[in-house]
């Protein structure tokens, strides 16, 4: 663990991108990756390294320390260390709640809270909007105007590919459905929780895909593998 140490906090979160979705574990997997304990101990010095940076504040006492990893990893054990990293990285940067007298436990969950619900969200949906936009751009070529779809359904007709590409008759479900490894790629995301999403995220996730592309992930993924 000595590669995530509170010191190592400037390089780690150099690159935002990488926090939310790189190949860190998420925190309930380090006590299986190390020993029993290791998640809440790493956590701890987390916590006493953004105690050290508010040097003038009244400290947490041990206790305090130790309750407190405890709460956040029963709590929020699906964040990657990463993203746990970036958090405190955010909290000394002054984007969350500011410490007066002395440091307050009720003000880092507090703060945790607005960042795993609202930061790290919006981070997932503007992810997720650069994979449309590129599924979205990938399709164009492919399809017909809207004057030839009509005339097309006016005649009875479900193909939506241009002249000269793959004219083949789809089902209802496939219309307008253009397969790209690129979308391919983003189901897969999606159906094998690449990212680790809460189980509530995930699910909204898969909807708006699911409207966005007109099938399922799971359904474009045996789409694509049968083409």
């Amino acid at each position: 663990m000595a590669a995530f140490n509170p010191d190592k906090q400037i390089d780690i979160c150099r690159n935002e991108f990488d926090c939310w979705f790189g190949n860190y574990p998420i925190l309930t997997q380090v006590d299986t990756l190390y020993r029993a304990d290791t998640a809440e101990v790493w956590l701890t010095a987390q916590i006493d390294n953004l105690m050290a940076f508010y040097k003038d504040k009244t400290k947490l006492s041990d206790v305090q320390v130790d309750e407190l990893s405890a709460i956040i990893y029963q709590n929020y054990g699906f964040l990657r260390i990463s993203e746990l990293m970036f958090f405190f990285w955010s909290f000394k940067a002054g984007k969350y709640e500011k410490f007066y007298k002395a440091i307050d436990p009720s003000q880092i969950m507090d703060s945790l809270n607005k960042f795993v619900n609202e930061t790290r969200v919006q981070a997932y949906i503007e992810q997720d909007q650069i994979i449309n936009k590129e599924y979205k751009n990938a399709r164009k070529p492919y399809l017909i105007s809207e004057e030839e779809y009509l005339a097309n359904k006016r005649q009875g007709a479900k193909s939506v590919f241009r002249k000269g590409a793959d004219a083949t008759t789809k089902t209802e479900e496939e219309v307008s459905l253009v397969l790209t490894e690129e979308t391919y790629d983003s189901a897969l995301a999606l159906v094998n929780n690449r990212y680790n999403y809460p189980e509530d995220i995930l699910s909204s996730f898969c909807e708006a895909w699911k409207k966005a592309h007109k099938v399922s992930p799971a359904e474009y993924i045996r789409l694509y593998n049968n083409k």
